[in-house]
């Protein structure tokens, strides 16, 4: 009951803080909507945001971490002007959330590092803002040497050095400092790690802002010097920061309250637990129970150093496996594998596996001492790999490279700028050059192509009236040419035409012999393609305008043309097909009658006896398409480029040795365009050819 009774506190406690909470964000939502905050465009406020974000921190160490920056993200929302120190100030904001030992998401951390310096780059203002820009690098070489990305993180450290070094700055300085002791402490140099980390101090102290950033980091300098000497073996040296270090907390604590005083606490604990790990190496070991245990339940309450608590925990649990005290060290050793679980670390995890595989080997259970072992073992290999790979990197070595990268690259600048302008000064001077030598040349030039300009507009316009006059003259002749080929042509029907009846009447007889009835044929073959001829001549010579338009309707003429032309097929032992929808053409008859004709006595000509000439007539959109196709002999690829020219080359005898006028198709063609009409073919060798025509049918309607 007592335990359920507890239970029921912590929810109404946790019930009424959500409350505070839900009221809080509504009371500063008004606020920030109704408060008369600055409204300077473009200009920083850092006192409005320095209060904002203090609050956030405590709600985030209060309430729940997430309403920190939930906080901080509407604030923001309904702040119109922030200006571009107030945005820098959100995004460090951020990235230190997801530092924080809780969160411990490097890679969003890395992303609000980005945003840090883009703030700042986009705006121009790098040497305006250089503390700033240079705290960002630094904050992304952090993160990136977190990630074991150690050659990105030291550009990134040289970077920042590069906008430190501009504000003259002792406490700049010294973060460069330090970034070199925490790399030289990863590579195992201990002693230079300490070295550093005292002259970061000593560089720091002359600052003298007892604000509580600047104290939290000087203590932690004290600390890790102090660190540094206890893996280097030295152990009273460690022991002396490891006290200055708690001087220093102790002068400066009663300056802090609230949260930042729960932090000086914790880390007195640390160094506790520091100082523990230095009794245990001397052998005091009751000592160094009592300084781990107080530095564990000073960092394992919430909010404060959780992952330096499983370091202390290892610690112990090696004390108490040392002196046999195995029950003590299995609960000591279960109570770090749940921390490991809600908050992993890899070096405390490898120390964790190892005290596992100690343990079982003491109690004599072989099987999970193996398991354990060969665990340690493989997670060993990996930790080794990247030391190996940080142990590679020598900071100084490649501050002094990009030191010189650096130099080099301004002196080629500076090089490359005074050849450009250079080149620019030679360029304007031949330019200039030229220009002058140019207008003079031109100038002399002007007088001799003004009078030779004359002589030409003269000379052409001659030209262009002996060219109008030649042109009307040749347009002349061509008139009376075509005049005359029609009387001719029209002449010429009249005997042609009875020749060939004659001829009919003298075959119609059967008592002529027959090498008298073979000649006879023979003209009469003659006289009818000599009439085919002089029907294509006076179509080729028939004008849009000589046409009589009607309403013609199609599927009637175009039954008529297949009856006309069904005897030649017979002859070829073919058979037309005839498939048509009812449409109406505003055309001239003759000439419709003519093109179809023509098209389906060539789909004749061309098709092998036996063969189907198919005759197709439909509606496409507001079109007749009308089809011709044959199963013949094709069109060859180099004649389809010839095929509607008129008097053309492309003239081939039919299947059955029909002679060609090569007049047809381009009759056909003139005919179809003259009706506003489009005509156009397709053709294999395999599957013959079609023909096509199409005709608008826009005014089908207006028909009677």
């Amino acid at each position: 009951m007592r335990h359920e009774n507890i239970s029921l506190i912590q929810k109404d406690s946790k019930s009424s803080v959500k409350r505070m909470y839900c009221l809080f964000l509504i009371l500063m939502n008004v606020c920030i909507s109704s408060c008369h905050y600055p409204a300077t465009i473009n200009a920083d406020h850092p006192d409005y945001f320095r209060k904002i974000l203090d609050s956030a921190r405590g709600l985030h160490d209060q309430v729940h971490p997430n309403t920190g920056l939930q906080f901080v993200d509407s604030v923001y929302a309904a702040f119109p002007n922030a200006g571009v120190g107030d945005k820098y100030r959100k995004y460090s904001f951020k990235c230190d959330y997801y530092r924080k030992e809780q969160i411990r998401d490097y890679y969003q951390a890395l992303l609000c590092a980005d945003s840090m310096l883009l703030v700042i780059h986009n705006s121009g203002l790098e040497n305006q803002y250089n503390k700033e820009y240079a705290d960002a690098n630094f904050s992304k070489g952090d993160l990136l040497f977190k990630l074991g990305k150690y050659v990105e993180a030291n550009e990134y450290y040289y970077k920042g050095k590069v906008f430190a070094e501009k504000t003259l700055n002792y406490c700049d300085r010294a973060a460069i400092i330090c970034r070199f002791a925490m790399v030289s402490y990863q590579q195992g140099k201990f002693l230079e790690a300490a070295a550093f980390f005292k002259e970061s101090f000593d560089q720091a102290s002359p600052c003298k802002t007892m604000s509580f950033d600047f104290t939290a980091t000087m203590q932690e300098q004290l600390d890790n010097t102090g660190l540094s000497y206890y893996k280097a073996g030295r152990a009273d040296s460690a022991m002396k920061y490891y006290n200055l270090a708690l001087d220093y907390i102790e002068k400066y604590k009663n300056l802090f309250t609230g949260n930042q005083a729960v932090f000086m606490k914790t880390a007195k604990g640390v160094i506790y637990g520091n100082m523990g790990m230095v009794y245990y190496e001397r052998g005091d070991l009751a000592m160094a129970e009592t300084l781990l245990k107080k530095s564990i339940s000073i960092d394992t309450r919430d909010g404060n150093e959780k992952m330096d608590a499983q370091a202390m925990q290892t610690k112990l649990a090696q004390l108490y496996l040392e002196t046999a005290r195995l029950p003590e060290a299995q609960t000591v050793l279960q109570q770090l594998r749940m921390a490991l679980d809600s908050m992993p670390c890899e070096v405390v995890e490898l120390h964790w596996r190892k005290l596992q595989w100690n343990y079982y080997t003491t109690v004599k259970q072989t099987e999970k001492a193996n398991y354990y072992l060969q665990s340690y073992l493989a997670l060993k290999d990996s930790a080794d790999a990247k030391a190996r790979k940080l142990a590679s990197i020598n900071p100084l070595l490649e501050f002094q490279n990009l030191d010189q990268q650096y130099e080099l690259t301004l002196l080629k600048k500076e090089n490359e700028l005074r050849n450009l302008y250079l080149l620019i000064t030679v360029v304007f001077s031949v330019m200039a050059l030229l220009i002058i030598f140019l207008v003079w040349r031109n100038w002399n030039r002007s007088k001799k192509n003004i009078l030779t300009l004359t002589s030409l507009n003269r000379q052409i316009g001659d030209q262009n009236l002996y060219l109008q006059t030649t042109l009307s003259s040749l347009e002349q002749s061509l008139e009376d040419n075509a005049r005359l080929m029609k009387v001719v042509v029209h002449d010429l029907r009249n005997p042609i035409g009875a020749i060939g009846s004659i001829t009919s009447l003298m075959l119609a007889r059967d008592d002529s012999p027959p090498e008298q009835r073979k000649m006879l044929k023979m003209i009469g073959e003659s006289s009818s393609n000599s009439m085919t001829l002089i029907n294509e001549m006076l179509e080729a010579s028939t004008t849009p305008d000589e046409m009589k338009m009607e309403w013609v309707e199609m599927k009637g003429l175009l039954h008529y043309c297949v009856e006309l032309l069904q005897f030649k097929a017979v002859e070829k032992k073919q058979h037309i097909v005839l498939q048509a929808e009812p449409l109406n053409i505003f055309s001239s008859r003759g000439k419709m009658w003519r093109v179809i004709s023509n098209l389906i006595a060539n789909a004749i000509k061309f098709s092998p006896e036996g063969a189907t000439v198919t005759v197709q007539m439909v509606r496409v959109d507001d079109t007749a398409r009308i089809s011709v196709h044959d199963n013949g002999i094709g069109i060859p690829d180099n004649l389809k480029d010839k095929i509607f020219e008129l008097f053309t080359e492309a003239k081939r005898t039919g299947t059955s040795g029909e002679q060609p006028f090569g007049m047809g198709l381009s009759i056909s063609r003139k005919i179809v365009e003259a009706h506003g009409g489009k005509i156009w073919f397709e053709s294999d060798r395999d599957r013959g050819t079609t023909f096509f025509v199409e005709f608008s049918l826009s005014d089908e309607k207006a028909v009677a």
